[in-house]
């Protein structure tokens, strides 16, 4: 390259010897030295591993299997670096990087929101009036959660410790359990005279709350 770019060579001598001391530079016989190329691979991972840390493998170019230590509360599309497991450097050029991409899939079950994991949960009438413990799924397992009486659908309950890592320290953020008032698939009579009978008492309309 002119003006000194990164990569230069210079020759002097037999012009007709030009394409030929310039390739044996990349096998090493003209002392041209390059670096390797670096490598990108993607590695699709769970949500649970994205959270937690995990290890896992892959599979490179040159046949080598690497191990990837997934940190705990990696980004989606984030990158992890593996020095010199790239391409082959020529003469005494150093090998490339390998760079790992990380893809977290979607879950079918929790929302990422920042640091915080969400997930909806529905409770029956009775549930949403009386109160209950319910059991209810984290990205470690189950624990049980209180339900006050009276909760209003989307109410938001919080489950500390159960997010994401963030941060230097990598404090964990909370999972908040989103209440979704769900009804019978079948309103009978006997519940919808009850109600009928409730309202005439207890009248209020929720749009004005």
């Amino acid at each position: 390259q002119n003006g000194g770019g990164r990569y230069t060579y210079q020759f002097d001598g037999n012009p007709e010897d030009i394409l030929k001391s310039f390739f044996s530079g990349f096998s090493g016989g003209g002392g041209m030295d390059f670096p390797g190329q670096d490598h990108l691979y993607k590695m699709e991972i769970d949500l649970k591993d994205a959270v937690l840390g995990a290890e896992k493998e892959i599979m490179l170019a040159d046949g080598k299997r690497l191990k990837v230590k997934i940190p705990a509360g990696i980004s989606n599309t984030e990158k992890l670096r593996f020095k010199n497991q790239g391409g082959p450097g020529a003469g005494k050029g150093k090998a490339g990087d390998a760079y790992v991409e990380i893809l977290i899939k979607p879950s079918e079950v929790f929302k990422i929101n920042g640091s915080n994991l969400e997930i909806e949960i529905p409770l029956g009438l009775d549930e949403a009036i009386n109160g209950a413990k319910i059991k209810v799924p984290t990205i470690e397992g189950t624990v049980n959660v209180t339900i006050p009486p009276g909760v209003n659908s989307g109410a938001r309950l919080r489950i500390k410790g159960k997010g994401i890592p963030s941060g230097k320290d990598k404090t964990r953020g909370d999972q908040i359990v989103i209440v979704k008032l769900v009804l019978p698939d079948h309103v009978d009579d006997e519940l919808r005279e009850f109600i009928k009978t409730w309202s005439k008492k207890h009248s209020y309309n929720p749009r004005e709350i």
